[in-house]
């Protein structure tokens, strides 16, 4: 009875040990948090002076307001953030009649620099500009943020509307008035006059409205548009690059992980590309049905879904990590579905855009920690998995914070998500190099794998020599180069008194008989003949490259002599003899079947007739 307590007892431990201890997910959990604060505790100090970067940027608006901007004459780009002001019209239902009459209801921006915060209703903008005598007059009005879907500016001086332009996403490129990527009006200003800029701003989608509104000299716009051009082309085709790459990869190894990653570098660049506005430019000028935003959350919505098969693969999470794996297979299907939805006009851009800014980061941070657990434990090609997916999940916030209306609008939180993703891009073409490599690698080795099976399919393992398949293999390969003046012989040849040896000192014996004539066969032919042994004690020597039957015959009673000197063998001396029949190619048969079967019938024939002697073949022993 004690003796059953005590091990009931220790079953008890056992199992309460197992209990605690913890899933591979939850493992890989502890070990993410316990990395990323390592990495995150020295640059803590960098994080604070961030948020202060950012603190200022929301608080300093307000402070750097003025009431009126002067365009100098030195400067060919005039920041129009701090002299704007908002007012709001729920509903839409403002006219401009209305907005002149309530001037003094226009309030400063007290939200981060160039973000008015979430919203799909009407805004009203106002700034007031001054033209002195001696400035330039050739200035445009700059919204460098293309998915802003309706804009109308008024110019008013003196009370009277001077000009009047408008500007509408779903309007074909080549319908705008400015062949240029973003928002841009053309300024009718004279010198020395005072006037007042008014903006009414409309998104259809609830999301921020940004508004990062200059005034640049032609010289300025140019440059700046330049630049973008040339950034955002650069980005582009190292996109189409990577995605050929991926797809040349996919056709010649045909792994579907290069088919993932290829869809998510087309996804990830035409996203972008739609984004800032150049593919409306580039790819479909003629078109208004294209809205550059839905295009961008199009792309942007099935971008992971390649991503997480991509790491569902390159991770064999369906091996690996089950549940994730289906997790993920999940989060793909019905992000296919909704795309499908959206392209087909079933989806609202109000919902899609929901969707997105839900998803955002998240199946990134899920895979994560798988990812560290397995770098730590298994191979260096996770690391750049870490690599790329760290700056992504990074983008990915910074992305959302900024349409979430939480973020100032600057270069680098515009680009953050493009930077990031871009960076996780190239980070996963080094993870296809490796695995580029690794099939390589894994080739070869089946090759080598390859070629020594058949090596050791075509070999005498005793001997050394070629087996009956290799011959036949081999002198397949002779007899197709056979001509009238070159010639083949295949001589068979049968060890006399072989067996007396065998029986009377053993089988290690005989095996050392079997080597040391197959040695003093390969030493009698010449450089390019074969030596075969077919099995027992029978060989065979094809002699290729003759000229003519006497060099055969030659060559026959060399072979003959291998047998004349006495054979020591471990320190018995024994001697054996052979008997020899041989066929000539092309004269007596052109196949390998038939030249085995007359020197084999003609070998006998020598036998008969008293061993220890070489006999040529003829068509009469067929």
């Amino acid at each position: 009875m004690f003796k059953g307590e005590s091990f009931g007892i220790r079953v008890h431990h056992h199992q309460a040990k197992r209990m605690m201890r913890p899933s591979p997910a939850l493992a890989s959990l502890v070990i993410f948090l316990r990395l990323t604060w390592q990495w995150i505790f020295p640059m803590r100090i960098f994080l604070l002076l961030g948020a202060a970067v950012v603190f200022s940027n929301i608080s300093s608006a307000s402070a750097q307001a003025q009431s009126t901007t002067v365009l100098d004459a030195s400067e060919d780009t005039i920041n129009l953030w701090p002299g704007l002001t908002i007012l709001l019209s729920a509903g839409h239902s403002l006219t401009l009649s209305d907005v002149l009459t309530k001037r003094n209801q226009f309030r400063y921006l007290a939200v981060p620099y160039g973000n008015l915060g979430r919203r799909n209703d009407a805004v009203w903008l106002r700034a007031e500009i001054e033209v002195p005598r001696s400035a330039p007059t050739d200035w445009w009005l700059s919204i460098d943020f293309v998915p802003l879907d309706e804009i109308d500016l008024y110019v008013v001086s003196r009370g009277l509307i001077v000009q009047r332009e408008s500007f509408n996403q779903l309007s074909a490129f080549n319908q705008r008035s400015y062949p240029l990527r973003q928002p841009v009006f053309r300024l009718a200003l004279q010198s020395g006059e005072h006037y007042e800029l008014i903006l009414r701003i409309r998104k259809y989608v609830d999301s921020a409205m940004i508004v990062p509104a200059s005034l640049l000299r032609t010289s300025a716009l140019i440059r700046t548009d330049a630049s973008t051009q040339f950034w955002q082309s650069l980005m582009f085709g190292l996109g189409a690059c990577l995605a050929t790459f991926a797809m040349v990869c996919a056709v010649v190894y045909r792994v579907r992980l290069f088919v993932w990653f290829a869809l998510f570098a087309i996804c990830n660049t035409m996203s972008w590309f739609a984004y800032f506005g150049l593919a409306a430019q580039h790819l479909w000028p003629y078109s208004n049905a294209l809205h550059a935003g839905n295009v961008a959350r199009f792309f942007i919505l099935l971008m992971p879904v390649w991503g997480l098969l991509f790491l569902e693969d390159a991770l064999d999470l369906h091996e690996e990590s089950f549940r994730i794996s289906q997790l993920l297979r999940l989060i793909s299907f019905l992000l296919v579905i909704l795309s499908v939805l959206f392209a087909i006009g079933l989806a609202s851009t109000a919902f899609i855009a929901l969707v997105a800014n839900l998803i955002g980061p998240w199946p990134l941070i899920v895979v994560l920690p798988v990812v560290v657990l397995r770098f730590r434990r298994t191979d260096q090609s996770f690391g750049w998995l870490i690599a790329g997916l760290i700056p992504h999940a990074i983008g990915l916030a910074v992305g959302i914070g900024l349409h979430g209306g939480v973020l100032p609008w600057n270069t680098w939180t515009d680009h953050a998500a493009q930077y990031g993703a871009t960076l996780d891009m190239m980070a996963w073409t080094m993870v296809l190099c490796i695995r580029v490599r690794r099939i390589q690698r894994t080739a070869v080795m089946a090759h080598i794998e390859r070629n020594q099976l058949r090596i050791a399919s075509q070999t005498d393992f005793l001997t050394g020599l070629l087996n009956r398949r290799g011959l036949e293999e081999s002198l397949q390969e002779h007899l197709g180069a056979l001509g009238p003046n070159l010639m083949l012989a295949l001589y068979l040849i049968d060890l006399d008194g072989f067996k007396l040896v065998n029986d009377m000192y053993g089988h290690g014996i005989g095996d050392a008989a079997l080597v040391t004539v197959a040695e003093r066969l390969k030493g009698t032919v010449r450089s390019g003949d074969l030596v075969c042994r077919l099995g027992g004690d029978e060989f065979v020597v094809v002699a290729t490259g003759l000229h003519g039957e006497s060099q055969a015959k030659g060559l026959g009673h060399a072979l003959l002599g291998c047998c004349d000197d006495p054979f020591s063998l471990d320190g018995v001396v024994c001697e054996l003899g052979m008997t020899i029949g041989y066929a000539i190619a092309p004269i007596d048969a052109t196949s390998v079947n038939v030249l085995l079967t007359l020197a084999d019938a003609v070998m006998f024939e020598a036998k008969r007739e008293g061993k220890r002697r070489i006999r040529r073949a003829t068509n009469d022993y067929l």
